[in-house]
């Protein structure tokens, strides 16, 4: 099953529509992944997750598992600092994971991550993420985040390590956003390793 949110956010005449998929699958020859995304709407804002937990196997997943726990209980108003703060907290006796966190409501963008979780922008402005160095649970010097506002329509793609880096994504980003993901996935993931994609479109509508 291929997870799927569609929502709207709006903060006065101010709106923005998301549209999340989801698709990801354990190392080759393993049933849990140590990968997990994560989509929720509250109060107006969607916060969106991708977790990659370290290593592969039971004790990844049943990290993953945790930092999508916590996630589920994250508020409205919890910036991203906080939120990776809390991830952090709860990972404290687990494997760890590298996570990317993004926070959309109407007319901006907030986002931050630690660890190699790829954030790539394929349609609209580019947006500025920058992953702390270190690891969820385990070691994280400092967290970054930073906010952007939004105008139009935007595409953005997160994915753990288990894609390859250089997969051909300009190629690939005019596909529908589920063919764009299950391409990454079957042609260009390592079989080592478990992999997983966000697919994320966003679609503002701002009143000055």
């Amino acid at each position: 099953m291929i997870p799927e949110l569609r929502a709207r956010s709006s903060k006065g005449s101010d709106k923005v529509e998301i549209d999340a998929r989801i698709h990801g699958r354990p190392r080759v020859g393993e049933t849990r992944s140590g990968d997990a995304g994560f989509v929720r709407r509250v109060d107006g804002v969607t916060w969106v997750l991708l977790v990659d937990a370290l290593g592969h196997g039971p004790l990844a997943a049943d990290a993953a598992e945790l930092a999508l726990d916590e996630a589920g209980a994250f508020e409205a108003e919890l910036s991203i600092d906080a939120g990776l703060r809390r991830l952090h907290t709860r990972l404290v006796h687990s494997r760890g994971a590298a996570a990317a966190l993004l926070r959309f409501e109407a007319g901006r963008v907030s986002l931050g991550g630690v660890g190699n979780v790829e954030l790539r922008t394929l349609v609209g402005p580019a947006l500025p993420y920058v992953p702390a160095n270190g690891v969820l649970g385990h070691r994280v010097p400092r967290m970054r985040s930073t906010e952007l506002e939004l105008s139009g329509t935007g595409r953005v793609l997160l994915f753990t390590d288990g894609i390859e880096r250089c997969a051909p994504l300009r190629q690939l980003g005019s596909l529908d956003p589920d063919l764009l993901c299950q391409q990454l996935i079957a042609e260009h993931s390592h079989d080592r390793d478990d992999a997983t994609v966000i697919h994320v479109s966003y679609s503002t509508q701002i009143e000055r």
